[in-house]
């Protein structure tokens, strides 16, 4: 793959440095993107030498902030490895973080914590519990539907606080899907936006592992257009009632896309925008320091080490910077680069999955832009 120096920074260009600090995990999720996990974790030591790096080059400009994202496996099953990176980070002048978890592990103290720290959670939930439990499961096998969707609720009293200062970014809930719950896809959404809290999230829509055969089987028979065109249109005719009764909820396909480009279903979709930031904005860091241009190669090290761009004790190496990885405004689709690379060989070649997803985002966005409640809408907040 070309290489070329391609790490330069736009102006107000904020970082968002992805922590991948443990490979553990209390669930076995089917479709898991880590292959082999093991319990691999980040030492304290790579951790501040990651804060240490990532605020030096805020310090010199380099970014105008930087975002520390905690990753895994589960980060909440090492909560005082967590407590003491974000002490150490506030220390140095970092002062945004965000953690992905499935909130099993989820309690009232550790809500408190994020909300005194600014830590903003992405919450992986699947929908409603048929389609959740298919994949998502404990090592014994049992769905974990019930302790997430009671993290869900536990956390809703709160919820309107990360919305209110949205640091770093929004409260998030991530639902991933696979051929084999594509079809719960707008019950699992109706269920969601139909939480008394659905106003201070963001549903994010994602396919997974889209470079599975499966995938493909499901797009060149021609169900993957009809299941997706149906359902995004379930999901769109709701989204009207909604906006009717002047209550909608927010939610956007690729949860990569940067909280400014989502609003009222993400309407710019039909226009092509850089996804991510893979390689510049976005950088993730394997547990042993080893820095890659975004968080699935730095937990997919094994195998990807030709992605590998540096470490955070010597920095970053720019010509080894993929070119493919370092400017996305050419990318179609709302697709993952990591992804379409993993499925096609290249970046911007867009995996089968995603053209089906953004081909049915496109239908139900035009659907919702044209229909006389959302036009009224509309209306109605520049008054």
């Amino acid at each position: 793959m070309k290489a070329q120096k391609c790490f330069s920074v736009p102006r107000n260009n904020n970082l968002f440095a992805v922590l991948q600090m443990t490979e553990k995990c209390n669930l076995n999720c089917k479709y898991c993107y880590i292959p082999g996990r093991s319990n691999i974790t980040m030492s304290l030591s790579v951790a501040f030498a990651t804060v240490d790096y990532f605020s030096s080059l805020s310090n010199k400009k380099v970014y105008d902030s930087v975002t520390l994202c905690f990753h895994g496996g589960e980060p909440l099953l090492n909560l005082n490895f967590l407590k003491n990176v974000v002490k150490y980070a506030q220390k140095k002048g970092i002062n945004k973080f965000v953690i992905g978890t499935n909130g099993t592990k989820f309690n009232v103290e550790i809500i408190k914590f994020l909300i005194k720290n600014h830590i903003s959670p992405t919450f992986s939930l699947d929908g409603i519990k048929i389609a959740h439990n298919k994949n998502r499961v404990f090592s014994n096998g049992r769905g974990s539907w019930v302790a997430a969707d009671h993290a869900l609720e536990l956390f809703s009293p709160y919820s309107h606080v990360f919305n209110g200062i949205r640091i770093p970014d929004p409260f998030r809930i991530r639902l991933s899907f696979t051929p084999e719950t594509i079809s719960f896809l707008s019950k699992s959404v109706i269920y969601l936006a139909s939480k008394k809290t659905s106003k201070d999230f963001f549903i994010n829509l994602m396919p997974v592992n889209p470079y599975h055969s499966s995938w493909d089987r499901l797009y060149k028979s021609g169900e993957l257009d009809r299941i997706l065109e149906n359902e995004f249109m379930k999901i769109a005719k709701f989204y009207i009632q909604r906006i009717a009764k002047k209550v909608p909820f927010n939610i956007c396909i690729n949860e990569c896309l940067m909280p400014e480009w989502s609003d009222f279903l993400n309407f710019y979709g039909l226009y092509k925008f850089p996804s991510c930031g893979l390689g510049k904005r976005l950088l993730g860091i394997s547990w042993n320091g080893k820095i890659f241009p975004c968080h699935l190669f730095a937990a997919n090290y094994r195998g990807n080490e030709e992605f590998c761009i540096g470490d955070v004790f010597k920095g970053i190496d720019n010509d080894k910077i993929p070119l493919d990885f370092c400017y996305c405004e050419n990318n179609e689709f709302f697709s993952c680069l990591y992804w379409n690379y993993m499925a096609t060989g290249k970046s911007n070649l867009p995996a089968l999955a995603f053209r089906s997803l953004y081909e049915a985002w496109k239908g139900a966005i035009i659907y919702i832009k044209n229909n006389p409640s959302y036009i009224k809408y509309k209306k109605s907040l520049t008054l």
